[in-house]
């Protein structure tokens, strides 16, 4: 299930071109998670940094959602 949500952010920043290309490299770095779902990082900066990524990821699997459902895409 999460692998067809990653395609679709994928394909959708495949259309999008170079710049969307960046932001999903920046945001591959922003959220790393550990097989268990916790965010592992020493700093508290940085977890919050991660989290706000992850935030981003969940908001744009929505989004998509949202769009699938209502036939825009």
């Amino acid at each position: 299930m999460m692998n067809f949500h990653l395609n679709a952010v994928t394909n959708l920043v495949l259309r999008l071109g170079p710049v969307a290309q960046r932001w999903e490299l920046s945001l591959a770095r922003a959220v790393f998670l550990h097989r268990l779902g916790e965010i592992r990082d020493r700093k508290p900066e940085n977890q919050s940094y991660r989290a706000s990524g992850l935030t981003l990821l969940t908001a744009t699997d929505a989004l998509l959602r949202v769009k699938l459902l209502s036939g825009y895409c």
